[in-house]
């Protein structure tokens, strides 16, 4: 039954979704559960402030919910339940959205991590930085990366503190090691000379 509700509340957002995309092209799933909770509480607050909880009275839109009448001037209490549940969905598909993301920019800093590291573990990022002196940024590009992928080479050649600089982050090092040696990527001697100064855990 509770399966059975989350399937139809889920099929109603994706439909409700898609129809915002439809007239707002260029918006994004967060923005748009953001935009929706701004609405719904607001309408929430205004029912709010404009709700008595009366028990007994003869008073128009009145409603029993849990033992208590409760009266709104614009409108009844199963609405402001209805509402209230809304916000309740909408920030828990919001919660849902930021993990993903945050799962993706993980993922794909790793990716990055590993690739710019074995560019640095053949040796041709460290050899074409030196032959044409050129920005950082440029040799991200022309190693096939994007230009933001630029912080990747100038940590590491700069040998600088901080995650981006590859050699800080020994575990990836034995990764781009073990994984040159199974496909069989010479590797240049100043990576191996990194991988060697690691200590055996």
């Amino acid at each position: 039954m509770i399966d059975r509700i989350k399937r139809q509340e889920d099929k109603q957002y994706q439909r409700e979704f898609h129809e915002f995309l439809y007239k707002n092209p260029n918006a994004t799933e967060d923005f748009y559960i953001n935009y929706r909770i701004r609405i719904t509480e607001k309408l929430l607050v205004e029912y709010e402030n404009t709700a008595d909880f009366i028990k007994g009275e003869e008073l128009d839109g009145k409603e029993l919910v849990n033992g208590i009448l409760i009266t709104t001037k614009t409108g009844t209490a199963s609405e402001h339940i209805m509402f209230y549940k809304e916000v309740v969905f909408l920030k828990g598909k919001l919660k849902q959205l930021e993990a993903l993301q945050k799962a993706s920019e993980i993922n794909n800093e790793k990716e990055t991590t590993f690739l710019t590291g074995l560019k640095f573990a053949t040796g041709e990022a460290q050899e074409l930085y030196k032959k044409s002196k050129i920005s950082f940024e440029k040799l991200a590009i022309n190693l096939g990366f994007k230009n933001t992928d630029r912080p990747y080479f100038s940590a590491t050649i700069n040998n600088n503190r901080g995650i981006k600089n590859l050699y800080n982050n020994p575990k990836v090092v034995i990764q781009i090691y073990n994984y040159c040696v199974e496909n069989k990527t010479v590797m240049c001697e100043e990576f191996l000379s990194k991988h060697h100064q690691i200590e055996p855990k």
